[in-house]
């Protein structure tokens, strides 16, 4: 018998909202769940309403984005408390922001591509990061509508609807050093097949983004030589704990400083980018008997060989084209995750849920030769 995906969406929702009744009701009560609770309180958006200035005003946004989006999500929280007053209601809405998300994803993909982009959405650390109050819910919904977006303009040239315009606001302001990967792919879309030598030119336009890493290499150094290490307070010559500069009272780092000397931002990116894609390490998964460590490392394990297996398995047969385009857009990705995501392994779990539905999508869709093929006979017809 043959299960309609309508159906597989429904099991998808139910399963979801399980996760969310588990971590509301059991995992909550065992381990930290990032900053959940204090989304769920809204934190300090209470107090801040009394005040003479607005936390969610045009200033906060444009001086310090991340703070606004911080105080967006407070806010979502501190209004649904006030209304429900139940932790759970308010973590099924979040979850329900995310689904939103991941069933625009879906929905944008056909079938034989749908379900292995679904095996990674349905990954327990993914599920358990997106199903919770957050801001790794509305990062998903937002990914995930600008992500189908991208999807519906290989097949048809249109314009962003409101939606989709003000998912990529709302992905701007949360996630702002996504920017280069989404803007990478989507432009390869749109010219990629408007211009003579793409292939070339496609290259040209991702060592020259390159460049970006050269010319500000001096920014680069100061944030991670001294604006990360200003906003963590020193524990021992070896490890930080962070201050939190957003509203929130931030997390320790259990690894080892990793910059050290300038030009470490770059030069270990490559290590950096594996160790805040997978998380965990083996040895830091086995470290105090820590189930949701394991998990996250196996879970890490799984997309990286993911990746692997469809980039080598498309590697022969896709377009170069495309090809050059998603190797590029993937390093963007997973470059602008790594900085925090590397200094802590529950962080790295965390801070990767909001790229998976499009890691995901790039590496089973985009480097589709039947894709390609479609993409050709749509500028054909114009």
């Amino acid at each position: 018998m043959k299960i309609s995906w309508q159906l597989i969406y429904i099991i998808l929702y139910f399963y979801r909202t399980s996760i969310t009744v588990i971590a509301d009701i059991y995992l909550s009560r065992i381990t930290t769940l990032g900053d959940n609770q204090t989304y769920i309180l809204g934190g300090d958006f209470a107090s801040d309403l009394s005040g003479e200035s607005s936390v969610l005003s045009l200033t906060v946004l444009i001086d310090a984005p991340r703070k606004f989006a911080t105080q967006l999500t407070l806010a979502l929280g501190y209004y649904l408390n006030s209304y429900f007053g139940m932790a759970l209601i308010i973590n099924l809405f979040f979850q329900t922001i995310a689904f939103i998300g991941i069933i625009a994803v879906l929905k944008a993909l056909e079938p034989q591509h749908r379900k292995w982009v679904l095996f990674l959405l349905v990954m327990p650390s993914f599920t358990i990061w997106s199903s919770i109050a957050g801001k790794e819910a509305i990062v998903v919904f937002a990914v995930g509508i600008v992500t189908a977006y991208l999807i519906k303009i290989t097949k048809k040239n249109k314009l962003p609807n409101i939606k989709e315009l003000l998912s990529a606001i709302l992905l701007l302001i949360f996630k702002a050093q996504y920017l280069p990967a989404f803007l990478f792919i989507y432009f390869t879309v749109i010219l990629g097949n408007k211009i003579h030598q793409k292939s070339f030119i496609i290259l040209l336009a991702g060592l020259m983004s390159l460049s970006f890493l050269y010319i500000e290499r001096d920014r680069l150094n100061d944030i991670t030589l001294i604006f990360i290490p200003k906003n963590f307070v020193n524990l021992t010559h070896k490890t930080l704990v962070y201050s939190g500069d957003d509203g929130l009272a931030g997390g320790r780092s259990t690894r080892e400083v990793f910059w050290k000397e300038k030009g470490d931002y770059i030069w270990k990116s490559p290590k950096g980018m594996i160790m805040a894609l997978v998380g965990p390490t083996y040895k830091e998964a086995l470290l105090n008997n820590n189930k949701l460590h394991l998990l996250g490392f196996l879970e890490g394990m799984l997309i990286l060989i993911f990746l692997m297996i469809f980039v080598l398995y498309h590697s022969k047969n896709a377009s170069a084209v495309l090809f050059i385009a998603v190797i590029f857009t993937l390093f963007w990705i997973l470059f602008a995750s790594y900085p925090f995501g590397v200094m802590n392994p529950g962080t790295a779990i965390r801070y990767r849920t909001g790229i998976i539905p499009f890691i995901g999508v790039l590496a089973v869709y985009f480097l589709s030769q039947n894709i390609h093929e479609k993409w050709l006979k749509k500028n054909r017809i114009k």
